[in-house]
């Protein structure tokens, strides 16, 4: 005979449950940045037209925005056991928060919006987050977890 399921199972909070603070705290940071980095990719290339961009430099801009997470992550991830994994997330979280109010702004600067805004600040014209958070995030997760599989 099998156990029907019940919500709290169905949706995974159960396992959630036992975790560290911490952890749960990581948790809820990526939920939010994948609901931010959702709505972003939205909106992002329109919101470039609007404030006057033309059609290549949104490419560019999109282009360099990849090419500068690559960058950032890799550094992020040769210097994050030096400086420490949580300074990184603060650092991050801050490059970000100057990325953002450089896009609020409405700055049609190119340059400023590309190693500012987009570089920098880690935005991701696809929607999926592909900055150095996860992956600190993920060894962070694995040290609270330990041995709890």
């Amino acid at each position: 005979m099998t156990k029907s399921m019940g919500v709290k199972e169905i949706l995974g909070l159960d396992s959630v449950q036992g975790l560290t603070s911490d952890a749960k705290v990581l948790f809820a940071n990526k939920v939010c940045r994948a609901l931010a980095f959702g709505l972003s990719s939205v909106i992002l290339a329109q919101y470039l037209s609007l404030i006057g961009l033309q059609d290549h430099s949104i490419g560019l801009l999109m282009t360099c925005t990849l090419l500068g997470d690559a960058a950032v992550s890799l550094l992020v991830t040769l210097t994050a056991d030096w400086l420490g994994r949580r300074a990184m997330l603060l650092l991050g979280a801050v490059l970000k928060l100057i990325g953002a109010l450089i896009f609020a702004a409405g700055s049609s600067d190119l340059w400023l919006l590309l190693l500012f805004g987009a570089t920098v600040g880690v935005i991701s014209p696809s929607g999926n987050e592909v900055g150095p958070f996860q992956t600190l995030e993920q060894s962070i997760l694995s040290e609270q977890v330990g041995g709890a599989g």
